[in-house]
């Protein structure tokens, strides 16, 4: 679920392509910026490196950049994560499961933290480019490639069509691809307190630290 001005610290010593780097940021920045709520369904799908298909997800995803995220797995499983107030939270429905962690210490939050931000500072993680494609149906594209070592993923693409987000690709360091398709998007509508509440039923194993932090709210 994880760009930058200091872009400095991902030069490649080629001026235009620092140019590039940095305008292609800045629109990322601005099109973010734009849409301060979303929703849609998704379907989510896993290839392994010979392009072969291992796992189908479906679900629905909710975004305020004032409340939270929340990614919702319906199928195979049952899974919700929301993150809000800089903690993240991940129920496991079927496992009786809830896992409680700090966004700050994960290494791939900063694109999660650039959907709620939507700044230069949320991209200092990553380099930016354009992407170049023919195909126009996938829209506006941009790649976003982690600057750390401890990315767990080697590069990620995300697609707009007329300023809404339709599409991301991620490409993972065993070269799996896994590719979420958004359907039904709704940007810059209501979006109720609720859609980030997580319901904890009784005997629920609960890890991490939960003090000051409500889970059902």
């Amino acid at each position: 679920m994880k760009l930058s001005v200091a872009l400095a610290l991902f030069l490649l010593g080629s001026t235009g392509l620092s140019q590039e780097q940095n305008t292609a940021s800045k629109e990322l920045i601005d099109l973010l910026a734009r849409v301060p709520t979303y929703s849609a369904e998704f379907e989510q799908l896993t290839r392994d490196a010979r392009g072969e298909l291992i796992e189908t997800q479906v679900g629905r995803v909710v975004f305020s950049r004032t409340l939270g995220l929340r990614w919702q797995i319906d199928a195979p499983f049952s899974q919700v994560m929301v993150a809000k107030r800089n903690a993240l939270y991940v129920h496991d429905l079927d496992l009786e499961q809830l896992t409680v962690r700090n966004l700050g210490d994960l290494p791939d939050s900063a694109f999660t933290l650039l959907l709620m931000n939507a700044s230069e500072e949320s991209l200092a993680g990553f380099s930016v480019q354009h992407v170049t494609s023919t195909d126009t149906t996938r829209g506006i594209g941009y790649i976003l490639e982690p600057n750390g070592k401890a990315s767990v993923f080697q590069r990620l693409q995300i697609y707009f069509f007329e300023g809404v987000m339709i599409r991301i690709e991620v490409v993972d360091h065993f070269g799996h691809q896994t590719e979420v398709l958004f359907r039904n998007p709704k940007a810059n509508q209501v979006v109720e307190l609720s859609e980030f509440d997580i319901v904890v039923p009784e005997g629920t194993d609960v890890i991490g630290d939960v003090t000051d932090r409500d889970p059902s709210g």
